[in-house]
């Protein structure tokens, strides 16, 4: 029975050909992944393709995880990257801003505001930084989005898009930067 194995030895079943292994692969995962996705794309009919697209994605380069890794971690780096790419492809969409998971870190004044907006839906300020958001560069959309929304260290989001920590630091920093620039032009401060 699949549902008794380890991620890692259904990876390796998986990658040789056993497709029940990584059925049991997807039931463990789609909810994850669906709220892994849910902030790059909040789109419901499209959220169901992007979230079969970065399955179909980790399927066809399963054979490239290796076991010296977590096979859930490498699952997430292809969610994160499929994300990624379609934040590219829609880069003057907006996005909604989704819930934030809680972190043990001092809070600042853009996680605060995000806090704000994601408590009260109807806050006035809602959809405008939303807008905001999306008029971000796509790589910082991701930035902003994994680290004040879906709640990642600096040291997760290094591992997931296979970055150094220092390079993960400093481009987060400016996408913050970038964020809070755009926030003051339109006078929205951090109540």
């Amino acid at each position: 029975m699949t549902d008794t194995l380890s991620d890692e030895s259904l990876a390796r079943q998986a990658q040789d050909g056993n497709l029940d292994a990584y059925d049991e692969i997807v039931r463990r995962y789609q909810e994850r992944l669906w709220s892994l996705l849910f902030k790059f794309c909040p789109n419901q009919s499209d959220l169901e393709d992007l979230v079969q697209n970065a399955f179909i994605k980790a399927f066809q380069k399963i054979h490239q995880w290796r076991p010296t890794g977590t096979f859930k971690n490498w699952l997430m780096r292809v969610a994160v990257n499929t994300g990624y790419d379609y934040f590219r492809q829609r880069k003057n969409e907006p996005i909604a801003l989704a819930q934030r998971s809680a972190r043990d870190s001092d809070i600042d004044p853009l996680a605060l505001l995000a806090e704000q907006v994601e408590e009260n839906s109807s806050h006035p300020n809602a959809e405008l930084i939303a807008l905001l958001l999306a008029s971000l560069r796509a790589e910082d959309r991701l930035l902003v989005t994994l680290y004040y929304y879906e709640g990642y260290t600096l040291p997760e989001i290094s591992e997931q898009l296979n970055w150094g920590l220092s390079k993960t630091k400093v481009k987060c920093h400016r996408a913050r930067k970038k964020l809070e620039e755009l926030l003051e032009q339109h006078h929205l401060g951090f109540e």
